[in-house]
Order: C-alpha cells, then sequence, then structure tokens
C-alpha cells in the first residue's frame, strides 16, 4: 500500500516540496520497517543455528549411548555366556567325580 501511494505521489507530475518531505518521510518509515524485519531475520537465523548445534550434539549423544548400550549387551551376553560354561562345567566335574568335593586349585 505504502508503495502504491509513493508511486501515485511521483506519477502526478512535478513534485513541490512538501510532498518530497512526505515521501522521504514515507521512505524512512518504509527503510525502519525493513531494518527491524532484518534484525528479526538475523534473530531467528541465531536461533535456528543454536538449535541445529544442539540437534548435532543430541544426535552424536544418542550415537554413543546406542553403542554403549550394544557393548553393555555383548557384556551381558559374554557373562551369561561364561557363567553357562562355569555352570556346565560344575556340573561336569560334579558328575564325573562321584560327587567328590571339587577344590578352587588346579590339582584336580
Amino acid at each position: 500500500k505504502r508503495h502504491e501511494n509513493i508511486v501515485a505521489q511521483l506519477s502526478n507530475g512535478p513534485v513541490d516540496g512538501k510532498t518530497v518531505i512526505q515521501l522521504e518521510n514515507e521512505i524512512k518509515k518504509i527503510e525502519a520497517q525493513v531494518n527491524m524485519w532484518i534484525r528479526e531475520l538475523a534473530e531467528i537465523n541465531k536461533a535456528r543455528t543454536k538449535l541445529e548445534i544442539e540437534f548435532v550434539y543430541l544426535r552424536s549423544n544418542i550415537r554413543l549411548n546406542t553403542v554403549n548400550i550394544e557393548v553393555a549387551n555383548v557384556d551381558i551376553n559374554r557373562i551369561e555366556l561364561n557363567h553357562r560354561q562355569m555352570w556346565n562345567n560344575f556340573l561336569y566335574n560334579n558328575d564325573n567325580n562321584d560327587n567328590e568335593l571339587i577344590s578352587n586349585d588346579n590339582n584336580n
């Protein structure tokens, strides 16, 4: 609308001093509005950049946690396997030794 007013005033022919002052004031208002939009866009861009950095950080943490979970699962599986082997060895040794006591030293 402002643009239309300026164009209309300029297209009417010679411009007097009062019209020039009105146009300058209107241009200043437009410049102020544009500057405000530029500041708002800069703030939005800054906030967006911060969010993108935060997302990168969070994605990195998710990947790290996923790896930690996978390592923990491998450790749990290994512990379960070791326990099963120890239990089976215990049962096997008890069956072979006719219920003899099994000592912890290597003299068996």
